[in-house]
């Protein structure tokens, strides 16, 4: 029994995955991780991230899951090698779901045959100069005056004047407005106003269809995000479900592209038939992973994680014991002291006079109620070094003293009184 065994037995709470291994494929079904964490988390069981034709030759052995899973060609995957309900509606196969896309579907409003006006403001603002550059930031061509008529022969109207390629300001009015044209009708010529109005653009891509397939720029796939970006730079939208499903694929899709972004999902074209499916946005994705190792037999075995897991559990654990160790120490502490720092100490003498412990020698007092000078008499110890005369200096008491019975004290000394 592995060093990794012992630790799973010993802490229930860190699991090792029991996984089905098939030429060398396994799914890490307990785990749920975005794609940019999938291959890392392979990593963790001595394996990289599976691919597409991976699981395929698992599936030619029956090998089958009933999880989506992250495979190297960022998608999703399930394996079915017998229909079910619960697992992807009895489908069967390596199924997939895309989280990037070729292309997007991009619907534009108000187009009549190909024909559609752009206004860059409220205000007028496009010189007839301006139109052809206008029209080709939208991937489309200056509308001529015959395409305008052709639109406006199938009830296409609009409320602002435009630029056609001709240099002619056109406004297109099929009911009366007092407010559009000063109320007038037809395909009516006007004069702009400072040399300024909008622009007609045509697309030949939107003769019989609002929808358009847009292909980024670099024609790298994209994720939702940026196709959302994508047609808002076009000045349309992403186009709903609806309005994928009433596409035209044989008109609209070219050969070759077979993903492609709408509103609620992706687009998987095959044989000239769309299938739609659920949207999935960007990194907001979470799943298992499929993993591969050719070196790992068929079986259905622990899969345990690698030396790099070991060392962050075992350095987990070392953090923890020291927690506990410093836990356990602060329980024995009081204040900031450790107990054991805490036993008696001697007192020191400021501590014994404020607690009253020094007992001082009892004092004689003097009861004669005079003071009574002394004459030469010094004690030896206060003997002036000097040889200065100390004899006419004048008693170091103060007068109002001399009522009280006290020692007798001379110039230099303390003096016993006579009783002492």
């Amino acid at each position: 029994m592995d060093i990794l065994r012992i630790f799973v037995l010993l802490f229930p709470g860190i699991s090792c995955a029991t996984v089905t291994v098939v030429s060398g494929v396994f799914q890490v079904s307990d785990v749920n991780v975005s794609y940019s964490r999938a291959e890392e988390t392979c990593y963790w069981y001595n394996a990289s991230l599976a691919t597409s034709d991976q699981l395929e030759t698992a599936l030619a052995k029956e090998f089958q899951t009933c999880k989506w899973g992250w495979v190297k060609e960022k998608q999703l995957v399930m394996v079915r090698a017998f229909g079910e309900e619960a697992c992807a509606q009895n489908a069967t196969g390596v199924l997939k779901k895309y989280t990037e896309a070729e292309s997007a579907f991009c619907y534009k409003h108000s187009v009549v045959k190909g024909v559609f006006q752009v206004s860059i403001a409220q205000k007028y603002n496009l010189t007839w100069e301006d139109g052809n550059k206008a029209c080709q930031t939208l991937n489309a061509t200056f509308a001529t005056e015959a395409q305008l008529i052709t639109a406006y022969n199938v009830d296409y109207e609009t409320c602002r004047t435009g630029w056609v390629k001709e240099g002619k300001n056109l406004l297109p009015r099929h009911t009366s407005d007092p407010k559009c044209g000063n109320g007038s009708i037809g395909l009516l010529s006007l004069k702009a106003s400072d040399g300024l109005s909008d622009v007609f653009c045509f697309r030949d891509d939107l003769i019989d269809s609002n929808m358009y397939l847009a292909f980024p720029v670099f024609n790298t796939k994209i994720n939702y995000t940026e196709a959302l970006k994508l047609c808002s730079s076009f000045g349309d939208l992403l186009a709903s479900k609806k309005e994928a499903q009433a596409a035209n694929v044989s008109n609209l899709v070219q050969t070759g592209v077979t993903t492609i972004w709408f509103q609620d999902g992706i687009a998987v074209v095959t044989n000239q038939t769309l299938y739609l499916q659920p949207c999935m946005n960007d990194t907001n994705i979470t799943a298992p992973v499929y993993c591969y190792n050719p070196l790992v037999t068929n079986q259905t075995r622990p899969v345990y994680k690698t030396d790099e897991m070991w060392r962050k559990i075992t350095i987990g654990c070392i953090l923890a014991t020291i927690f506990i160790i410093l836990l356990c120490a602060a329980l024995f502490m009081k204040g900031n002291q450790f107990i054991c720092c805490l036993e008696k100490k001697h007192s020191t003498y400021n501590e014994m006079v404020e607690s009253n412990q020094i007992v001082h020698p009892a004092q004689t007092w003097n009861t004669t109620g005079f003071y009574q000078p002394m004459q030469d008499v010094i004690d030896p110890k206060y003997q002036n070094p000097y040889q200065i005369s100390i004899e006419n200096r004048s008693p170091a008491v103060r007068p109002e003293m001399i009522k009280y019975r006290t020692h007798f004290y001379d110039n230099l000394s303390y003096i016993k009184t006579e009783n002492e």
